[in-house]
């Protein structure tokens, strides 16, 4: 893919994407010339701002009316940082209920610009350390990010050229949850993370394979996806006294107590403890260790994740 430079092939291309080529100018105005009280996140090279576009034209807005949105801007003449941004670009050509939303582009010269559909309310990183939730509410984000790998794994168009972790999943406010892989926040995160989770973004969602050969893969998202239903279930209650241990170790600690039902019954005590008990347990301590096997071949595919998933809440609606 070429640098867009808003030719008229550009345009056609973009009619055919349905995704609309944004001038700097239409930037510039939407973040009121990129003040710095619009910006929502920063990260290698990456800042974020908030932008107002009408909803119907998306040209730029009067700060308050219309809709707000996230707008993406790296300055670079990076190659790697250019093949990402092409690769998501390429993504949002796709549309899926769990994958944030891209509703156009800027590109000229090193600055790369991408404009996304709204701003999350929050980021699966804030919730992890936040227990309990509802029983019923983990396993819909667990579900939808499930459902929103399985489409990317099979759309064949869609590089998987990305590692996956819980900042790559954002929420709304009936936590449903999106995808979305650029490095910089998509919304202004209030504090700062815990250290062990931010040691856990870094470390335990790494699979093996990975370390071992610098490639991801749709299993290395399996595997990464296994870790975050741990983390989702397990929480602070788990997770406190093992962040400063090598990486992995926590995996293969976690490996025998999943697989020990007693063992699980500790895990799952402060679920109990505040009257929220969970269903089906033991089938996601099963699929928790599926996906974490070690050799990528034997882990399930994203779709059989699905499945299983909806064996778990099945075993939740028959509970009720």
């Amino acid at each position: 893919m070429k640098m867009v430079k808003g030719s008229s092939d550009h345009t056609k291309e973009n009619a055919h994407n349905n995704l609309k080529i944004f001038t700097y100018d239409n930037l510039r105005s939407a973040t009121r010339n990129f003040r710095p009280s619009a910006m929502l996140g920063v990260s290698d090279g990456e800042s974020v701002y908030k932008g107002w576009l009408d909803g119907s034209s998306l040209e730029p807005s009067i700060s308050g009316v219309g809709i707000a949105v996230p707008i993406k801007i790296s300055n670079t003449d990076n190659a790697q940082r250019l093949k990402e941004w092409q690769a998501e670009v390429n993504r949002g050509k796709l549309s899926h209920p769990n994958l944030v939303k891209l509703l156009g582009y800027y590109s000229e010269d090193r600055m790369l610009c991408l404009v996304y559909d709204h701003i999350p309310k929050r980021n699966l990183v804030n919730l992890l350390y936040r227990h309990p939730l509802q029983w019923d509410t983990t396993m819909k984000i667990a579900t939808g990010i499930a459902q929103g790998l399985a489409f990317l794994h099979t759309a064949g168009d869609s590089p998987v050229n990305r590692t996956f972790n819980p900042s790559n999943v954002l929420l709304n406010g009936d936590f449903e949850p999106q995808l979305y892989f650029g490095s910089a926040s998509l919304f202004r995160a209030h504090g700062a993370l815990p250290v062990s989770m931010s040691d856990a973004v870094t470390s335990h969602y790494i699979p093996p394979e990975y370390i071992a050969t610098g490639h991801w893969s749709v299993k290395s998202d399996v595997y990464a996806f296994g870790v975050m239903l741990l983390d989702m279930i397990a929480g602070s209650h788990f997770l406190d006294g093992y962040s400063d241990r090598p990486q992995h170790s926590l995996i293969e600690w976690a490996r025998p107590v999943l697989s020990d039902t007693k063992k699980l019954q500790r895990i799952m005590d402060p679920w109990l403890e505040h009257g929220n008990p969970p269903k089906g347990a033991s089938k996601a301590a099963k699929l928790i260790l599926s996906c974490l096997e070690i050799d990528p071949e034997i882990r399930p595919s994203m779709k059989k994740v699905m499945t299983s998933l909806e064996e778990i809440k099945v075993c939740q609606d028959v509970a009720e």
